[in-house]
């Protein structure tokens, strides 16, 4: 069965690449831990009492500068439903070992990594809520990495209250190697 007709679930393993896990995680819980709990504090402060701030309320250097080249945003686009990186931290690109600012999800490698992040952040933009997620993975240097995701949904600057679009999705992540999973 593949990852995708198992997209219900909470964790799954990418069965193209048996080193890839995701791992939906308690959003609430990143409010306990140091690092996103920075994030978070940002983009709550700036919703005010709505669901979700609008793109033109965030701007990156509202973050502390040890967030900002693990930053990543993430253009929502329209007819058909696409995700563009508009905005991509150094940390981002060294995961991914090019510069992904410009490139839609669908061109990230492999396949079914595309497809999973795809499904990630279409349920964002339907349901408007955030999203912490673990990934488990080895890198294409065979390097073992543990990443928490944390993505946090901006309104489209043209939305209203009666039509609040989700116009970006703001990715924050931190990610390690540790010696449980290897160097």
């Amino acid at each position: 069965m593949s990852a995708l007709a198992i997209a219900g679930h909470d964790r799954f393993t990418l069965t193209e690449f048996p080193d890839c896990e995701r791992t939906a995680l308690d959003v609430q819980a990143a409010w306990h831990d140091p690092f996103f709990k920075r994030a978070f504090s940002v983009w709550d402060s700036k919703r005010g009492t709505a669901d979700a701030p609008f793109r033109r309320d965030i701007d990156a250097f509202d973050f502390p500068s040890d967030i900002l080249p693990r930053l990543v945003l993430i253009e929502v686009l329209r007819g058909p439903l696409r995700f563009r990186f508009r905005l991509t931290g150094t940390k981002a690109d060294q995961i991914h070992e090019c510069n992904i600012t410009g490139l839609y999800s669908d061109d990230l490698k492999p396949a079914m990594l595309a497809q999973s992040i795809r499904r990630d952040f279409t349920e964002i933009v339907e349901t408007g809520r955030p999203q912490w997620v673990e990934l488990l993975f080895t890198n294409c240097r065979g390097h073992r990495r543990r990443t928490r995701v944390l993505r946090l949904p901006l309104l489209a600057n043209d939305s209203s209250s009666e039509d609040p679009r989700i116009g970006f999705i703001m990715s924050v992540f931190n990610f390690q190697k540790t010696a449980e999973i290897g160097a």
